[in-house]
């Protein structure tokens, strides 16, 4: 997703749009680098661009409070929750790159 979007959420968004971030701040799937979202202050972000409700979760014992008000409140709402890297083993991944390129291009 992209910036113009999330301003649209901001701007234009229900009070029941709900918009979760799980934020590991890398590119874990294609190499674990760095993203862009380090640094970035999510609060002062969302709430610049019309969020009405900022959450966060950094801990597990936050996950039952937080998420009990941050479903109950009235947005747009955005919840951050900051996670560690950590993948599955087992992840599938797409093997046929070809085929699903040209499914999308018919």
């Amino acid at each position: 997703m992209h910036m113009g979007s999330l301003r649209t959420f901001g701007q234009l968004g229900n009070s029941n749009l709900k918009h979760i971030l799980l934020n590991n701040n890398s590119h874990e799937s294609v190499g674990g680098q760095p993203t862009g979202a380090m640094g970035i202050d999510f609060k002062k972000l969302v709430k610049s661009i019309g969020y009405k409700n900022y959450f966060e979760i950094s801990r597990l014992k936050e996950i039952s409070p937080t998420l009990k008000k941050f479903l109950n409140s009235k947005g747009p709402s955005f919840l951050e929750v900051l996670i560690t890297m950590g993948t599955l083993d087992n992840l599938s991944r797409p093997k046929d790159l070809i085929k699903i390129k040209n499914f999308f291009m018919d």
